[in-house]
């Protein structure tokens, strides 16, 4: 079927902080989908419910999501 992008999505989300990411399957669909359709998001933070040792892990989805698509050129991804 047809759905649309919510406008709040679109035009009004500028940060979105996102505490506890492991990097889940459904986690990173939702990271996707707001990187992809938020044209005014200036900042994206993750804060990791891995620990601080992991630094291999945490690497490798941040390489990952740096791949993914974005509306908006000047947004700032933050990982710790």
């Amino acid at each position: 079927g047809c759905w649309r992008i919510p406008s709040c999505l679109l035009l009004s989300l500028r940060e979105m902080f996102v505490r506890g990411f492991t990097g889940l399957e459904d986690e990173l669909a939702m990271i996707r989908y707001v990187l992809k359709y938020g044209r005014v998001l200036k900042k994206m933070e993750l804060d990791s419910g891995l620990y601080a040792d992991d630094f291999k892990k945490k690497f490798q989805l941040l390489q990952k999501i740096l791949m993914f698509p974005r509306k908006s050129f000047t947004c700032v991804i933050a990982f710790c």
